[in-house]
Order: C-alpha cells, then sequence, then structure tokens
C-alpha cells in the first residue's frame, strides 16, 4: 500500500508548486462530477477480526466502484447505489491467499441535491459484500449499528473536467457461516481514502507541470 500513498504524495506536492489551492487539495480529476461513487477507487486500511483462537486480516485492500449507479433524492440528500468490488489479501495465520469480494454499497451525501460542486457531509449506510478470502466463502457487511461517516469535497476545475477528495470511515461485520452469526472488526473502524489511476495521476502531473514551465 506504500507505493498509492507515495504516488498521492508526489502529485500533491506537484500541485502545490503550481500555485493552485485547489488541485492540490484534490487527488482526483474525472469527468465524473459524482467520481466519488461512479468508477472510483479507494485505498482501504487493514481490517482484522477475531474468529475463535485465531485473529484474521485483511491487508493490501481496495474497494472499486462500478459505473451502474442509481442515484435517488430523499429531501436535499442525494442517495447513491453501485455495484463495488473488494481486493485484497486475507491471513488467518495459515498463509496469505487473495481475498475477492463483490456487492453493492449506498451512499449518502449530505444536501447534495442541486449542487454539483461544494464540500458535503457522506455515510455508507449500508454495504454487502460476498466471495472468497482464499478458498473459504466469507460474508462482509458495513455495521448495521454504527455509522460509516465521511466527507466529500468536489471542485469544477473547467472544461468538463472535476476534482474530488473523499473520505470514510468505515465499520465492518464479518460473517463465515453465510450471514448467521457475525463478527465487528477488532479496530474501531477503517479508513477508505478516494485515489486517482495511474493514467489520471500522469494526467495531472502534466498539467501541473506545464503551469511550473509558465511561471
Amino acid at each position: 500500500m506504500y507505493h498509492k500513498c507515495f504516488i498521492v504524495s508526489i502529485a500533491t506536492a506537484v500541485l502545490m508548486l503550481s500555485g493552485s489551492c485547489v488541485l492540490a487539495y484534490s487527488p482526483l480529476m474525472t469527468p465524473y462530477p459524482d467520481g466519488y461513487v461512479r468508477l472510483a477507487e479507494y485505498m482501504v486500511t487493514p481490517m482484522s477480526y477475531d474468529i475463535g483462537s485465531s485473529w484474521c486480516v485483511f491487508t493490501d485492500l481496495d474497494l472499486t466502484t462500478g459505473d451502474d449507479v442509481v442515484k435517488s433524492s430523499i429531501g436535499p440528500d442525494e442517495h447513491n447505489v453501485v455495484s463495488v468490488s473488494l481486493t485484497g489479501e486475507y491471513d488467518c495465520g495459515m498463509g496469505v491467499s487473495p481475498l475477492l469480494l463483490n456487492g453493492v454499497m449506498e451512499v449518502i451525501a449530505r444536501d447534495k441535491v442541486g449542487n454539483t460542486t461544494g464540500t458535503f457531509d457522506t455515510e455508507i449506510v449500508s454495504m454487502s459484500l460476498t466471495g472468497l478470502a482464499g478458498s473459504n466463502p466469507i460474508v462482509l457487511r458495513e455495521s448495521p449499528t454504527a455509522s460509516s461517516q465521511g466527507t466529500m469535497y468536489i471542485a469544477d476545475s473547467g472544461g468538463g473536467w472535476y476534482f474530488i477528495d473523499s473520505f470514510f470511515d468505515v465499520f465492518t461485520e464479518l460473517s463465515v457461516d453465510g450471514g448467521n452469526n457475525w463478527i465487528a472488526q477488532n479496530s474501531a473502524s477503517s479508513q477508505i481514502y478516494l485515489w486517482p489511476e495511474p493514467g489520471t495521476m500522469t494526467l495531472i502531473s502534466l498539467s501541473s507541470l506545464a503551469l511550473l514551465r509558465r511561471r
């Protein structure tokens, strides 16, 4: 996971040198104003669960969303339902195995209706993922009793492009018996951070370098 943080740090430093505060604040450039849920990729901090006599740890986690966002409005709040995949590695003391889970996530953006840009409080109100940890079928869900809050910032950069920053504290529960019993993760929550694709980082860096040359 360190390489991803390093890429974002380098890009942010270049953007700060360019003198653009908006660019430095937002790590993702996208043509989608709802890029925090549409074709988004989030870096996720490790999750661990106490299963009987052992701890199971999920590491090197990436959460990606699809292009199938279904939107609705409840008062001033925008609701988004989208398909998601969680990939990474799984270790229960018997060696590392690949992790691959798929499902659906619902995200609320508070006071977002009628506003394309700005800063908004967000929340993952539900997430249910199923799949395999190694050869073991598991189910992972967002906690029904804890609130997975976040914040999102969207700025219009012109030319049909937007800069977006998004972050959540997400609380999860794991089931290894098909959803009959649930185990809360050991840490209070995991953090997920929106981060750009390599192609997006290249475009941002080239734009920033062009600004530097003009100075």
